[in-house]
């Protein structure tokens, strides 16, 4: 080998340690950057990130100190830490104003500028936004003894930005930190809070769930069941209740299981040393928000007075009936009064004088009609025990028919609804607003139990001495078992397709009791994915 093959060799040779000590460099350089990032995702204070921040940058350049600005109220910046260096710093010495600062915010881009005081020549400073694709933090001021042309070089400018986002990652993940502290707290307090009203009750309260596990008891279910061992959450109601009153919640939770609810089973029970206490035990199903059942809830009650408790019962009932019922049966002439606000409000002009009395009028009388929906729930109790009275006249069941039908076209733009009828028909005895309430009811299900759209056909006809009125829709359909069942009070047909439908499952069978109190009849056509064909069927002469 020559000597000009030797010095190249050599060349070679101090190329590659120079460049393996580089990398030997660098690898240290982002080993430590990796550590310090972590230290930012660790800190769980603002204080502590933007500290760790900081370190970084004095890594890289000489720091003389910092300001950060969060962002506040309207997208205001506003101080909130600082380290040898103020408000009158920025903006004397650098000639930045709070403007400027959201600007750079606003922008998300780094910038650098020269100070213009004599004696800080040669300084500069700093401003760092923190944001992510969805929110903005804030921004870092920092004064450095870097001239500005000199200060953000390729690698002190991709560790800033690095670092940037991981800070703008750890203040986001310090606000979820916080909500999430925070609803943790407010999750406490509110199961203290209902755990103390629970105690407060004078009725017994047990609840279990799917596998039977008592999942909470309150005080006077303890007193009242007899039920001396302590420590029970969680435990198979089996293992720790006295075997007669493990048989009573057997039966109890079976009904529930089948019927939905168990109102008012009433048993002697007897405790320890022969005492016995009638009582009276009602359950209902918990479920979440997806409506499915997470569990049962049992309530016992002493029933020892029994005058008052029976008095106090048929309240219950009927508040029960009240609140089940109210959003269904008020549902529609809300919705009609909307609908017509809602035009009258953005597509009524405002000289249109008469269109806009004709809807006045109708809202009026919707008005009117939610008011008597209201005052008859209050009743709902005497429609099944028949002694509600029925405001009798001869109408015109093609008008009622005709009026259902323009208001219900306003709920719906998907569906086309076609009436056919003949134009005489034999006017009937009738109460004009509970057959508004039926057929409003009908048409309205037709509407929500077809909610892709399609048509609905309402038909009136007279046959065999009956005026039958149908309202038939391309929606669902029901199964030969449900066909009957939708008539039961608070029954709803449990498939995929309607559990996103709300409904109370009262509906159907206020419309079948209102029906019979008109001497009349109520039928179903209906086959699955094929619609439904509800028939309401009266008589032409009075009974």
């Amino acid at each position: 080998m020559n000597s000009d093959e030797e010095k190249n060799l050599q060349q070679e040779l101090d190329f590659l340690k120079s460049t393996n000590q580089d990398l030997r460099r660098s690898i240290d350089e982002l080993t430590i950057l990796q550590e310090m990032l972590k230290g930012i995702s660790g800190e769980h204070t603002l204080e502590g990130i933007i500290k760790r921040f900081t370190d970084i940058i004095k890594k890289k350049l000489l720091v003389k100190g910092y300001i950060f600005f969060e962002i506040g109220e309207s997208a205001k910046v506003k101080p909130l830490y600082s380290e040898n260096l103020t408000e009158w710093d920025i903006t004397e010495k650098y000639g930045i104003s709070k403007s400027i600062l959201e600007w750079v915010i606003n922008e998300k881009q780094i910038s650098n500028v020269p100070s213009i005081a004599e004696e800080d020549e040669g300084s500069s400073l700093l401003m760092i936004p923190f944001y992510t694709s969805v929110k903005n933090f804030g921004l870092i001021s920092v004064a450095i003894e870097t001239r500005a042309d000199d200060a953000l070089t390729v690698d002190v400018s991709e560790t800033l930005k690095l670092s940037a986002s991981q800070v703008a990652i750890a203040l986001e993940n310090l606000k979820l930190y916080h909500d999430i502290e925070e609803d943790t707290k407010n999750l406490s307090e509110l199961k203290n809070f209902m755990s103390n009203i629970l105690d407060s009750l004078v009725n017994g309260v047990i609840t279990f769930d799917n596998e039977k596990r008592i999942t909470h008891i309150n005080r006077n279910a303890y007193i009242m069941f007899g039920i001396t061992e302590v420590d029970i959450i969680g435990k198979k109601y089996e293992e720790c209740f006295p075997e007669h009153l493990s048989s009573i919640i057997d039966f109890i939770l079976k009904e529930t299981n089948e019927k939905g609810f168990v109102l008012d089973y009433q048993v002697n029970y007897e405790l320890v040393g022969g005492v016995t206490i009638p009582l009276g035990i009602s359950t209902s199903i918990l479920r979440d928000e997806n409506y499915e059942t997470i569990g049962i809830t049992v309530v016992s009650r002493d029933m020892t007075a029994s005058r008052e408790l029976d008095r106090l019962r048929t309240l219950d009932k009927m508040k029960s009936d009240f609140v089940s019922t109210v959003s269904h049966e008020l549902r529609s002439p809300l919705t009609t009064i909307k609908a017509y606000l809602d035009t009258l409000m953005h597509r009524v002009d405002e000289n249109d004088k008469e269109t806009r009395a004709m809807f006045l009028e109708t809202i009026e009388k919707e008005a009117n009609r939610l008011y008597n929906l209201i005052e008859d729930m209050l009743d709902l109790s005497r429609i099944e025990s028949g002694k509600i009275q029925l405001e009798l006249e001869y109408i015109d069941i093609t008008d009622i028919v005709k009026e259902v039908v323009k208001l219900c076209k306003m709920q719906t733009e998907k569906h086309a609804i076609h009436e056919e009828m003949p134009e005489t028909l034999p006017k009937i005895m009738a109460d004009r607003d509970r057959l508004t309430q039926v057929f409003i009811n009908l048409l309205n299900n037709a509407i929500k139990y077809s909610p892709q759209g399609k048509n609905i056909w309402v038909k009136v006809e007279e046959k065999e001495g009956s005026l039958r009125v149908s309202f038939k829709d391309e929606g669902f359909g029901l199964k030969e078992e449900d066909k009957y069942k939708v008539f039961e009070k608070f029954y709803r047909v449990d498939s995929q397709q309607t559990s996103d439908i709300g409904g109370t499952g009262l509906g159907l069978p206020v419309v079948k009791k209102l029906v019979e109190m008109h001497h009349g009849k109520i039928e179903v056509e209906s086959e699955p994915e094929k619609g439904s064909n509800f028939i309401v069927i009266l008589p032409i002469k009075e009974s």
